[in-house]
Protein backbone atom coordinates (compact mmCIF):
# COMPACT_ATOMS: atom_id res chain seq x y z
CA UNK A 1 0.00 0.00 0.00
CA UNK A 2 1.42 3.16 -1.05
CA UNK A 3 1.53 5.58 2.22
CA UNK A 4 0.96 9.06 0.11
CA UNK A 5 -2.15 7.41 -1.48
CA UNK A 6 -2.81 5.60 1.58
CA UNK A 7 -3.32 8.80 3.30
CA UNK A 8 -5.19 10.83 0.62
CA UNK A 9 -7.69 8.52 0.51
CA UNK A 10 -8.16 8.17 4.61
CA UNK A 11 -8.16 11.48 5.05
CA UNK A 12 -10.59 12.45 2.47
CA UNK A 13 -12.84 9.48 4.07
CA UNK A 14 -12.25 10.61 7.72
CA UNK A 15 -13.92 14.14 6.62
CA UNK A 16 -16.95 12.36 5.19
CA UNK A 17 -17.92 10.71 8.56
CA UNK A 18 -17.37 14.33 9.75
CA UNK A 19 -19.38 15.81 7.54
CA UNK A 20 -22.07 13.02 7.58
CA UNK A 21 -21.96 13.16 11.23
CA UNK A 22 -21.16 9.32 11.51
CA UNK A 23 -18.62 7.91 14.34
CA UNK A 24 -16.43 5.51 13.10
CA UNK A 25 -13.36 3.29 14.99
CA UNK A 26 -10.27 2.08 13.18
CA UNK A 27 -10.51 -1.64 13.08
CA UNK A 28 -8.49 -4.88 12.04
CA UNK A 29 -4.90 -3.97 10.13
CA UNK A 30 -5.56 -0.34 10.02
CA UNK A 31 -6.02 -0.45 13.44
CA UNK A 32 -3.07 -2.55 13.99
CA UNK A 33 -0.85 -0.26 11.83
CA UNK A 34 -2.09 2.66 14.15
CA UNK A 35 -0.85 1.22 17.75
CA UNK A 36 2.13 -0.73 16.46
CA UNK A 37 3.95 1.19 13.78
CA UNK A 38 2.08 4.60 14.14
CA UNK A 39 1.47 4.30 10.38
CA UNK A 40 -0.17 2.27 7.41
CA UNK A 41 1.07 -1.23 7.36
CA UNK A 42 3.20 -1.23 3.86
CA UNK A 43 1.57 -4.84 3.54
CA UNK A 44 -1.73 -4.01 3.86
CA UNK A 45 -4.01 -4.39 1.10
CA UNK A 46 -6.84 -2.49 2.21
CA UNK A 47 -8.60 0.11 5.14
CA UNK A 48 -11.06 -1.36 7.46
CA UNK A 49 -13.15 0.73 10.01
CA UNK A 50 -15.91 -0.25 11.77
CA UNK A 51 -19.17 1.78 13.00
CA UNK A 52 -22.35 0.77 15.56
CA UNK A 53 -25.18 -1.14 13.39
CA UNK A 54 -28.19 1.62 15.03
CA UNK A 55 -25.95 4.58 13.88
CA UNK A 56 -25.01 2.91 10.51
CA UNK A 57 -28.64 2.55 9.71
CA UNK A 58 -29.90 6.41 10.41
CA UNK A 59 -26.78 7.54 8.02
CA UNK A 60 -25.97 4.98 5.52
CA UNK A 61 -27.40 6.58 2.86
CA UNK A 62 -26.53 9.59 3.38
CA UNK A 63 -23.26 8.58 3.90
CA UNK A 64 -23.24 6.72 0.28
CA UNK A 65 -24.33 9.39 -1.30
CA UNK A 66 -21.74 11.66 -0.16
CA UNK A 67 -18.75 9.11 -1.09
CA UNK A 68 -20.36 8.85 -4.83
CA UNK A 69 -20.73 12.74 -5.04
CA UNK A 70 -16.66 12.64 -4.19
CA UNK A 71 -15.82 10.36 -6.40
CA UNK A 72 -15.98 6.94 -4.52
CA UNK A 73 -17.32 4.04 -6.11
CA UNK A 74 -19.77 2.24 -3.35
CA UNK A 75 -21.27 -1.44 -2.90
CA UNK A 76 -23.88 -2.21 -0.34
CA UNK A 77 -22.31 -5.88 1.56
CA UNK A 78 -24.74 -8.19 2.84
CA UNK A 79 -24.45 -10.88 4.92
CA UNK A 80 -26.91 -13.12 2.56
CA UNK A 81 -29.50 -13.00 0.08
CA UNK A 82 -32.66 -12.37 2.64
CA UNK A 83 -30.74 -9.63 4.00
CA UNK A 84 -30.24 -7.98 0.20
CA UNK A 85 -34.05 -8.19 -0.16
CA UNK A 86 -34.36 -6.45 2.99
CA UNK A 87 -31.86 -3.68 2.33
CA UNK A 88 -30.31 -4.26 5.23
CA UNK A 89 -26.92 -4.36 4.65
CA UNK A 90 -24.27 -4.76 7.36
CA UNK A 91 -21.46 -2.79 5.66
CA UNK A 92 -20.77 -0.80 2.65
CA UNK A 93 -17.44 -0.87 0.54
CA UNK A 94 -16.00 2.31 -0.87
CA UNK A 95 -13.21 2.07 -3.91
CA UNK A 96 -10.84 5.27 -5.18
CA UNK A 97 -7.69 5.35 -7.02
CA UNK A 98 -5.21 2.45 -7.44
CA UNK A 99 -3.00 0.73 -4.35
CA UNK A 100 -0.01 1.32 -6.08
CA UNK A 101 0.95 3.47 -9.39
CA UNK A 102 0.65 0.96 -12.09
CA UNK A 103 -1.35 -1.74 -10.87
CA UNK A 104 -5.22 -2.05 -11.48
CA UNK A 105 -6.20 -2.83 -7.61
CA UNK A 106 -8.52 -0.24 -6.87
CA UNK A 107 -8.10 1.04 -3.49
CA UNK A 108 -10.58 0.37 -0.86
CA UNK A 109 -12.34 0.23 2.61
CA UNK A 110 -14.39 -2.29 3.92
CA UNK A 111 -16.58 -0.54 6.60
CA UNK A 112 -18.27 -3.13 9.08
CA UNK A 113 -21.41 -2.20 10.82
CA UNK A 114 -21.51 -4.44 14.40
CA UNK A 115 -24.44 -5.34 15.55
CA UNK A 116 -25.24 -5.18 19.02
CA UNK A 117 -26.60 -8.57 20.39
CA UNK A 118 -26.83 -9.06 24.91
CA UNK A 119 -23.31 -8.60 25.67
CA UNK A 120 -21.51 -8.78 22.35
CA UNK A 121 -21.13 -6.97 19.47
CA UNK A 122 -20.45 -8.65 15.96
CA UNK A 123 -20.28 -8.18 12.81
CA UNK A 124 -21.75 -11.00 10.06
CA UNK A 125 -18.84 -11.30 7.77
CA UNK A 126 -20.71 -10.67 3.90
CA UNK A 127 -19.83 -12.91 1.79
CA UNK A 128 -19.68 -16.88 2.02
CA UNK A 129 -18.03 -17.40 5.29
CA UNK A 130 -20.90 -18.54 8.24
CA UNK A 131 -17.87 -16.66 11.00
CA UNK A 132 -18.99 -13.59 12.60
CA UNK A 133 -15.93 -11.22 14.13
CA UNK A 134 -17.77 -10.91 17.62
CA UNK A 135 -16.32 -9.03 20.96
CA UNK A 136 -17.58 -8.17 24.38
CA UNK A 137 -19.31 -4.71 24.47
CA UNK A 138 -17.30 -3.73 27.08
CA UNK A 139 -14.49 -4.09 25.12
CA UNK A 140 -15.82 -2.37 21.40
CA UNK A 141 -18.68 -0.12 22.83
CA UNK A 142 -16.55 2.41 24.14
CA UNK A 143 -13.94 4.40 22.03
CA UNK A 144 -11.67 6.89 22.87
CA UNK A 145 -9.21 9.05 20.68
CA UNK A 146 -5.82 8.59 19.59
CA UNK A 147 -3.78 10.78 16.80
CA UNK A 148 -3.28 9.25 13.34
CA UNK A 149 -1.03 10.86 10.93
CA UNK A 150 -1.92 14.55 12.61
CA UNK A 151 -6.02 13.53 13.02
CA UNK A 152 -7.89 12.65 16.07
CA UNK A 153 -9.90 9.03 15.31
CA UNK A 154 -11.06 6.78 16.82
CA UNK A 155 -10.42 3.11 18.52
CA UNK A 156 -11.59 0.80 20.84
CA UNK A 157 -11.31 2.19 24.08
CA UNK A 158 -9.46 -1.58 25.53
CA UNK A 159 -7.15 -1.83 22.32
CA UNK A 160 -4.71 -3.80 23.05
CA UNK A 161 -7.49 -6.46 24.22
CA UNK A 162 -8.83 -5.99 21.00
CA UNK A 163 -5.76 -7.18 18.97
CA UNK A 164 -5.09 -9.74 21.16
CA UNK A 165 -8.99 -11.59 20.28
CA UNK A 166 -8.06 -10.64 16.72
CA UNK A 167 -4.69 -11.27 15.85
CA UNK A 168 -3.52 -13.59 19.05
CA UNK A 169 -1.15 -12.56 21.62
CA UNK A 170 1.96 -11.80 19.61
CA UNK A 171 0.05 -9.10 17.72
CA UNK A 172 3.14 -6.68 18.61
CA UNK A 173 5.09 -8.98 16.07
CA UNK A 174 5.47 -8.03 12.70
CA UNK A 175 4.94 -10.34 10.20
CA UNK A 176 6.59 -10.22 6.21
CA UNK A 177 3.67 -10.94 4.60
CA UNK A 178 0.28 -10.32 4.80
CA UNK A 179 -1.85 -12.18 7.47
CA UNK A 180 -5.20 -11.97 7.79
CA UNK A 181 -6.82 -11.43 11.38
CA UNK A 182 -5.99 -15.30 13.38
CA UNK A 183 -6.98 -14.66 16.88
CA UNK A 184 -9.46 -17.32 17.66
CA UNK A 185 -10.80 -15.38 20.28
CA UNK A 186 -12.78 -13.03 17.87
CA UNK A 187 -14.62 -15.50 15.93
CA UNK A 188 -17.21 -17.78 15.86
CA UNK A 189 -19.71 -20.02 14.27
CA UNK A 190 -23.46 -18.68 14.58
CA UNK A 191 -24.63 -22.03 16.00
CA UNK A 192 -27.69 -22.32 18.34
CA UNK A 193 -25.81 -23.55 21.37
CA UNK A 194 -22.69 -21.52 20.76
CA UNK A 195 -22.63 -19.36 24.26
CA UNK A 196 -22.39 -16.05 21.96
CA UNK A 197 -26.37 -16.51 21.29
CA UNK A 198 -27.62 -17.24 24.80
CA UNK A 199 -25.00 -15.55 27.13
CA UNK A 200 -26.94 -13.24 29.55
CA UNK A 201 -26.61 -9.17 29.41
Amino acid sequence: MNEKQAKNFFFEMNDIFNKVGLRYFLFLGTLLGAIREQRFIPIDKDFDIGVFKEEFDLKKDKLKAEFEKNGFETKWKFNNSKEEEKNNPVGLGIYKGLVEVGKKRKMHCDICAFIKLKKWRYYPRAGKSRKVLAYLSKIIGKLKDIEFYGRKVKVPFYTEKFLELTYGKDWRTPHTKFKAESGIGSQFLPESGNEFWWAEE
